[in-house]
């Protein structure tokens, strides 16, 4: 009886804004305890059936190892508190991998132990270190045992690039920095770097730069090209391409994707004591008044058959992987061929956003042209034997379009698959090219105090069992 008095004096306002007030409560509280929402950093494989990833959980940074449905943590997560925010994961070579993050430099590790929290060697910023924290990606050279780190950074200005020389391992032997007045570089803004069969090592600049593309040879040399010394067709190089055993290839020639084309640089062994020749093939056209006309008006497929503004490029044992934002293309040394994942003739409101290569299959992943362009719209992957396009069924995972989907090799025949969301937690899958059926994986946090993740009990971790969701096989 009390307690109704003393309710019926407050004001009905004033009651209305407490049962809001505890209804907000409430639902805050209900949100904040979602302890199993994991959001992915990064991924990379460190073995075959070894995945590590990088998450955030809780607004902390874990390493984890997922192995044949066993999740195990790298290390103690104390060790992190050193490391700072994660940005990026890079596979240098078998027996090493480098953490880079935010601001703290980038830090290397040995793959095959991953108890040891204390890292092989830092790479601080700081003077006659790394030049800047804003690191956008690092490019490991091995060539007649000299082994290098080169790192680019992601300054709007651009802040050239760092060579890290090693020795006796992994100790540092020397910092090196490669700017415009240190070095030959035409530009500190550098988008960039890939390392040759012959150990040469390439640099290609930003689109506002048009400066082409650079080559620093093993004994210093530099060497720049252009249009008026080369095949290339315009002064923006987009991507760097060179083979090597990676490929499956023996490895002779570097590739050029540009906006006006396909270039390639041929190594011919020279006779006797002569040095190697170097032969260059222009597939495409140079650049015309009237071909960026015809581009502009979105005719440009009209003036020339050539495979023009490729945003990617691939090489395999056999064929040459490109993409443009309206298809991809297949090239075997003599002819091209192209292929749109639409048999209307377009790609309607969509565009190739990149691709990949796995078993036989390119990975195409595209994404809307309009309202949601930083989400992927699908996946298809394309049967290059078949010239058949299989549609990649992703509303089984979530009904909102996933910001990227990442598919890394787990073992023969597998990939171990994430879908990062936007506004909830990753999902994680395998994809088997075997039957090509796309299967959940269940991973979720035991308990907040040491953060160790298990997959889910009910979740049966083989990514042959039943239970997968189908994809849609067919042209489209």
């Amino acid at each position: 009886m009390l307690i109704k008095k003393i309710i019926k004096r407050i004001p009905s306002l004033f009651r209305e804004g407490i049962l809001l007030f505890c209804i907000g409560a409430i639902i805050c509280s209900y949100c904040s305890c979602d302890t199993s929402k994991l959001t992915l950093i990064d991924l990379l494989q460190l073995e075959d059936g070894q995945i590590l990833l990088a998450v955030n959980h809780q607004n902390k940074n874990h390493l984890i190892v997922y192995r044949d449905g066993i999740i195990e943590t790298w290390g103690k997560p104390s060790f992190l508190e050193d490391v700072g925010q994660i940005k990026k994961l890079t596979k240098l070579n078998d027996s090493m991998f480098a953490v880079i993050t935010e601001k703290n430099g980038i830090f290397l590790y040995p793959i095959k132990n991953n108890t040891d929290t204390n890292p092989v060697i830092h790479l601080p910023v700081e003077d006659d270190a790394l030049a800047d924290k804003n690191i956008r990606a690092v490019y490991f050279y091995n060539y007649n045992n000299v082994r290098k780190l080169y790192v680019i950074y992601g300054t709007p200005k651009g802040s050239g690039a760092t060579e890290v020389l090693f020795k006796n391992g992994w100790a540092t032997d020397h910092y090196a920095t490669l700017d415009i007045t240190s070095s030959e570089l035409r530009s500190n803004n550098l988008i960039q770097i890939e390392i040759d069969m012959k150990g040469n090592t390439w640099f290609n600049y930003s689109r506002k730069e048009e400066k082409g593309v650079s080559r620093l040879s093993p004994k210093g040399e530099w060497v720049h090209f252009d249009r008026n010394n080369s095949e290339l067709p315009d002064k923006f190089v987009r991507y760097l391409r060179s083979e090597g055993p990676d490929d499956g290839v023996a490895g002779d020639n570097v590739w050029f994707a540009s906006v006006s084309g396909l270039t390639r640089l041929e190594y011919k062994p020279g006779q006797k004591d002569e040095e190697d020749r170097e032969k260059w093939k222009l597939y495409g056209e140079r650049e015309t008044t009237g071909g960026i006309i015809a581009r502009a008006m979105g005719i440009r497929e009209l003036v020339s058959d050539a495979v023009l503004d490729l945003i990617d490029l691939h090489v395999t044992d056999k064929l040459l992987l490109m993409a443009n934002t309206t298809g991809v293309y297949t090239f075997n040394g003599r002819s091209i061929n192209r292929f749109i994942p639409d048999t209307s003739g377009g790609l309607n409101e969509t565009q190739v956003k990149d691709i990949n290569y796995r078993d036989g299959y390119v990975i195409v992943k595209t994404r809307p042209l309009a309202k949601q362009n930083q989400y992927v719209d699908s996946v298809c992957l394309l049967d290059i034997k078949k010239r058949k396009w299989i549609k990649v069924k992703l509303w089984d995972f979530d009904k909102n379009y996933p910001r990227n989907i990442y598919f890394i090799p787990y073992k023969k025949g597998i990939d171990f698959v994430a879908l990062d969301y936007m506004n909830s937690a990753t999902k994680f899958a395998f994809f088997d090219y075997e039957t090509l059926k796309l299967k959940k994986i269940e991973i979720t946090v035991t308990t907040p105090e040491d953060s160790a993740l298990l997959p889910d009990e009910k979740t049966n971790d083989d990514p042959k069992s039943e239970g997968s969701a189908p994809v849609d096989q067919g042209d489209q």
